[in-house]
């Protein structure tokens, strides 16, 4: 167990599994405590909850929330929203592969804590950075809708996606950030390209996140097109078409037709095939 000290000097917890179990100890940054309760996950005989965090305005106890958390957890204030109140960020890995860590943000709005969440996202989930070094923090993850969806996890290169909090909200904030998803779109076409020289294997996963990167760069109908010379026709990865109750009602005919529906739905493209990167707005 140890307080971390990073170059934003926030105050931080991390517990990983040489935490030992540990009560009543408090994190704070002006108004904002938070006072935590921790079970090594060995010490449980299910996955109860073990992770216990009582958060206080001003010295008064406002409210207490449990998770659970395997192997890692991390518990930091930080002003996300540059209002000069610290927001208690809890991130808590769950176990299990390519699902598995939350982010919950509690923010004080004046009268109460309210909460916003991730939901359990691949890896570590969040990370926290200031990308532009304006001294506002962005939220940086991977898409999960590409996860799997057009060929295995070591394939999927999902695009990354970049939110920022305010008033309580994530707002996607990814289309204003040109210059990096450029940069990960040229890096997922050069790795498909040796990819297939190396090993003569053409990856639909790759071109679906390559194909959602250019959208936001206005380079969507380049893209297109070495999707279309380029995309393996024979595979059935992401070919099945499931109703509402996750039954397979059907199969598109192609990749390029199951591609573009799935970027519809997804928001990278509108019903009409044109790009929606900047009006993808919010994931609350």
């Amino acid at each position: 167990m140890g307080l971390a000290a990073p170059a934003e000097a926030v105050p931080q917890l991390n517990i990983n599994s040489d935490t030992s179990s540990f009560e009543n100890l408090e994190l704070n940054e002006g108004d904002i405590t938070v006072s935590i309760d921790y079970t090594h996950y060995s010490q449980i005989t299910a996955e109860n909850d073990n992770l216990l965090y009582e958060l206080s305005y001003q010295g008064e106890s406002q409210t207490t929330v449990t998770a659970f958390a395997f192997i890692f957890a991390n518990v930091q204030l930080r002003d996300l929203d540059s209002d000069g109140t610290s927001e208690v960020i809890v991130q808590n890995y769950s176990g299990g592969a390519h699902c598995c860590t939350n982010t919950t943000i509690h923010r004080w709005n004046g009268t109460q804590f309210t909460t916003v969440e991730t939901g359990f996202l691949d890896g570590l989930g969040v990370t926290l950075d200031d990308l532009d070094n304006n001294g506002q923090t962005e939220l940086l993850l991977a898409d999960q809708a590409f996860l799997y969806r057009f060929g295995s996890y070591i394939e999927s290169f999902p695009p990354e996606v970049i939110l920022t909090y305010q008033a309580g909200e994530l707002i996607d904030i990814t289309h204003q950030f040109p210059e990096r998803i450029q940069a990960q779109a040229q890096t997922v076409q050069e790795t498909f390209l040796a990819v297939r020289a190396e090993h003569d294997f053409r990856s639909n996963a790759m071109l679906a996140s390559y194909v959602a990167l250019s959208s936001q760069v206005g380079e969507l109908d380049a893209a297109w097109q070495f999707m279309l010379d380029n995309h393996d026709p024979d595979t059935g990865w992401g070919m099945s078409i499931y109703d509402e109750t996750g039954e397979v009602v059907g199969t598109h005919p192609d990749f390029p037709t199951a591609l573009r529906l799935f970027l519809i739905e997804t928001g990278y493209l509108s019903e009409t095939g044109q790009p929606l990167r900047a009006n993808r707005q919010s994931r609350d």
